[in-house]
């Protein structure tokens, strides 16, 4: 699923070059969108400036924006600009109950209504530009073309200057003569331009990601990154402040679920990123997510990271662990001063010698088949034995720490964390890590 995921973050070189087969999750916490904020809406919350008639002199132009959501059925805005006095005077994008992106323009006549025909609710970020040449719209999803049906009014690809008396911009809400069509999710980068854009531009500018800057800023009229993790978002462009109304601010970290093929959100408390992954402090840090489908009792498991340690003095830092905190009740992967240790939480096999050189990046596979548990360290068979069977239960996922966050602080950099339900072979053990080891290198 995940070669078909459509997400531009893997189109990077090497993204892909691991095997799929009984892959439960995959974290790439070194990825850049793997950092960086976003707004979170809940259904109720909206950001919203009350700006007269902006834009009005804009005849052509586009609104490009990130977002994502799993809601289905309803009506959700994206971007609005509205007269609060009535209901017959707005440019609106939106999701429609059909899932698919739609806009609205009305100036006190007939409501234009074009909509698309790709389903966009399915929890994975999508990229969209609503754009318009003057007389005629056009859309593009995630870089494409995308196709639409005018269900009302015309294709007239009226915009801003076609649309009197508004008085307020909007995120997340329609504001007329109430607030409608709430927006339940996340959205992120969010552009509006004085100038029409085109199909190879809108897949640059998804291709580059959303936590990149514009490829091209001519035009740039307001400029919402979505980047500042506290208080209200600015428009960096033409400096208006978005009033945050329930809005809340969340990093955009999150993991690759395999089996539902669906990017699904992590919770992060305290590690920041670096180009090499996250940093974890030893004290405080931890990523937690719950995830369905990783191996439970004896069933056979991969456990995949790339780890750098802060020291060589750590003698009990949990890197990834899931189970209980009881006698052979957890999987986990464990630094153990320079060495690294595949613990059934009291069931341990440590590496024979010495693998871990602070500043240096491991990677690191443990396997069990159910009878046989195995180290590979830098793609090479380190040690094996056969352990007294394991009785792992539960589905919370820590990183850094234990998973209940409360103790087991690691101190190092986590690059990326991928979890199998079979034993991988030595020669997988060896091609994923030379396929992945180019992140690593200075």
């Amino acid at each position: 699923m995940l070669a078909n995921d459509g997400k531009n973050m893997w189109r990077n070189k090497g993204s892909l070059n691991f095997p799929l087969n009984g892959l439960v999750m995959y974290s790439p916490l070194w990825h850049p969108e793997q950092q960086g904020f976003c707004e979170s809406f809940d259904g109720n919350d909206y950001l919203s400036n009350a700006v007269a008639n902006f834009r009005s002199g804009d005849s052509a132009g586009a609104i490009e924006i990130w977002f994502r959501t799993t809601t289905t059925g309803a009506w959700q805005t994206l971007f609005s600009s509205a007269d609060e006095g009535s209901a017959t005077r707005f440019i609106y994008f939106l999701i429609s109950t059909s899932n698919t992106i739609r806009l609205q323009q009305r100036n006190n006549d007939a409501d234009d209504k074009i909509i698309g025909t790709t389903t966009v609710t399915d929890g994975k970020w999508h990229h969209a530009v609503f754009s318009s040449n003057g007389t005629a719209y056009s859309f593009f999803l995630d870089g494409a073309v995308e196709e639409f049906t005018v269900v009302g009014g015309t294709d007239s690809g009226d915009w801003f200057a076609d649309t009197a008396l508004r008085d307020n911009i909007t995120v997340g809400v329609i504001e007329i003569d109430s607030l409608l069509n709430y927006f339940t999710g996340a959205i992120g980068w969010t552009r509006v331009y004085s100038r029409e854009m085109l199909q190879p531009e809108a897949l640059t500018n998804s291709q580059r990601g959303r936590n990149a800057v514009a490829s091209d800023d001519t035009g740039l009229v307001f400029n919402l990154p979505m980047d500042e993790g506290t208080g209200n978002p600015v428009d960096d462009v033409g400096s208006l402040t978005m009033t945050s109304v329930g809005a809340t601010w969340i990093e955009s970290l999150s993991y690759f679920d395999n089996s539902a093929g669906l990017w699904t959100p992590m919770s992060n408390f305290g590690a920041t990123w670096d180009k090499y992954g996250r940093t974890f402090d030893g004290i405080v840090d931890v990523i937690k997510a719950t995830v369905a489908g990783l191996p439970q009792n004896n069933e056979p498991v991969s456990i995949e990271v790339w780890y750098n340690p802060a020291n060589d003095t750590e003698s009990d830092g949990w890197i990834v662990h899931w189970g209980a905190l009881s006698s052979d009740d957890s999987y986990l992967v464990v630094q153990i001063t320079k060495k690294i240790r595949f613990a059934f939480y009291a069931n341990d096999l440590d590496t024979v010698g010495d693998v871990l050189t602070p500043g240096t990046p491991t990677h690191i596979i443990a396997t069990y088949d159910g009878t046989t548990r195995i180290i590979y360290i830098n793609g090479g068979l380190d040690n094996s034995d056969t352990p007294t069977p394991a009785t792992v239960s539960g589905t919370n996922l820590g990183i850094g720490a234990d998973n209940l966050g409360t103790g087991h602080f690691t101190q190092g950099i986590i690059g990326e964390v991928r979890v199998y339900n079979r034993a991988l072979t030595a020669g997988e053990a060896m091609r994923n890590y030379q396929r992945t080891k180019w992140r690593y290198s200075s």
